[in-house]
Order: C-alpha cells, then structure tokens, then sequence
C-alpha cells in the first residue's frame, strides 16, 4: 500500500512545481502602428494620427515603472533606450526632444503611447531623461520637433510599414556631442554632423534601433507655461470661451483668415498651470492644454 500512496505525492508534488511555473514572456513583434482612440487621465480622449510636420511644447515627465514587457508597436521594453511615448504620434518615429530649462537636446526613438496624465505631454524612458538632464519624478519644459526624414525612413523600413512620400528641406550642419556610455568619465566628442540631427548617409541608409546617445547643448530658454484653449474663426466665441475661462483672447492673420487664440496665463509654477487646465476642462474646454511660451 505504501508505493501507491508515494506515487501519488509525487504526482502531486510534480502538478504543483508546474503550477509555479510563470508564463513565458510575450516575444517583441515590433510593427508601425497608428493605433486607435484612447482614454487618459481626467477623461481626456486622445485620438492616434500620422504626422510628418509636428511641433509642438509642453512638459514632459520621466517614466518610472511599468508592468507591460513591450511598448505599443511591439518593440521589448528597455528604461534606458533613448526613447519615449507620445499621446498621438504614428509608431515608430524620430522627435528632437529639447529641454528648454537647460537647452539640451536629442533625438529619441517615439515607440509606445502615454503619457495618460493630464496636462503631460510626453514620457521618456530614464535613459533618455539622463542624457537630458531630467530628475526622476520631475516635470519638465520641453520643445518636441518631427524629424521627417528619419520617421519617414522609419516608417518604410518597419513591417507593415508605409511609404511616405515626403520631401524634407535641407538644412544646415549642427554641432552635437557623442557621448560616452552611462557612467563613462570618456570626454564628449564632437563633431559636424549633416541635417537636423541623427542622418544616416547612404552606406548607412536602415535607422537603428537604437538611436545613438547624441546631445545638442542651446541657450536655455524657459519661457512661461500657458494653457492653450484652441483657436477659433469667430471672435464673439474666442471671446465668450475666454470670458468663461479667466482668458485673452489673441489675434492672428489679416481680412478673412483671422485666428483667435485663447489663452490663460502666464504662470510660473507647473502647480498653477494645473490648476487653471483643470478650470478650463471643467468648464467644458476638452481640448484645452499646456503649452510654452
């Protein structure tokens, strides 16, 4: 009777070891995705577009942790890429990052979607906050700018990607630093580089995937931050919006092509501009957010 009973324990004893056994990791499938309409923080509603002409300012936060193993186009997850997620964007694509509060700058791989917070513009991985100098946990005045040309480039070299058929203007050669490895004493190198950043030459056609650590260092240029409640064509509305919300209403263009934008602000402290996106949303100004100025 005692070897039946010993079998069964370790029958048992072999179900319950599988039962521990974790799930295997999901494999990185990375793809170009546009992606579909998504809810963040406050309600806000974000809707996904292809863009190859983007500016834009605001403020960006550091990402500090995060349960998924792969970003939203299916790339592997790695906190120190020079990387970041964006709200709208296609995925993957190229955006010079500058941080108005020092003037550094560098390019960084746009491969996951966020931030979900209200009033936040961007999150970048730690890796890219390093190079620029953002603390974890800290808010921070950004610049962001499309590069066309190697998103486009991107585009057509990811799976399923498209071809994007645009012309991008020349521009004249920056200096920028190549730096050494996190925690390297190397000195910085530069050197001339052609075009609005990272440019890959013809024997150097494929975008890494990986973007190399390369920084930009311009004059600060802080500005103030301002809440951005929309532009409108009539200026009776501009001005009942703006009365409704503590708002000037601004004035662009001439005869017939006169845009009235409203603003509320300055203000010099994020806590402040927080609080006043908070009354424009509550008053019903959904589209209302941070800019710089």
């Amino acid at each position: 009777m005692r070897k039946p009973v010993a079998a069964l324990a370790l029958v048992l004893a072999i179900a319950g070891c599988q039962r521990k056994i974790n799930p295997a990791a999901p494999v990185p499938a990375p793809h170009y995705v546009v992606g579909s309409p998504w809810q963040g923080g406050g309600g806000t509603w974000f809707y996904p577009k292809e863009q190859l002409e983007y500016h834009a300012t605001g403020l960006a936060i550091v990402e500090q942790s995060r349960p998924q193993a792969l970003t939203a186009n299916g790339e592997a997850y790695d906190a120190s890429a020079v990387a970041a997620a964006h709200q709208t964007l296609q995925l993957p694509s190229v955006l010079r990052v500058t941080n108005l509060e020092n003037g550094r700058s560098i390019l960084v791989r746009v491969n996951d979607r966020g931030p979900g917070a209200q009033g936040r513009l961007l999150a970048l991985t730690q890796g890219a906050a390093r190079l620029l100098d953002i603390q974890p946990g800290a808010t921070t005045r950004v610049d962001l700018e499309m590069d066309a040309g190697l998103s486009r480039r991107l585009a057509e070299q990811s799976p399923s990607g498209p071809h994007l058929d645009i012309a991008t203007a020349p521009v004249e050669g920056v200096q920028e630093q190549m730096l050494g490895a996190p925690g390297s004493s190397a000195p910085a190198m530069q050197a001339p580089v052609p075009g609005h950043g990272y440019a890959p030459t013809t024997d150097e056609a494929r975008v890494p995937d990986k973007l190399p650590p390369r920084l930009q260092q311009a004059r600060p240029e802080p500005g103030a931050l301002w809440i951005d409640a929309g532009q409108f064509n009539q200026r009776s509305y501009a001005d009942q919006i703006g009365a409704s919300i503590g708002g000037s209403v601004r004035s662009d263009g001439q005869g017939r092509q006169i845009i009235y934008s409203v603003r509320v602000g300055p203000f010099q402290r994020t806590s402040d501009a927080d609080a006043a996106l908070d009354q424009a949303r509550r008053a019903g100004v959904t589209g209302a957010h941070i800019i710089v100025e």
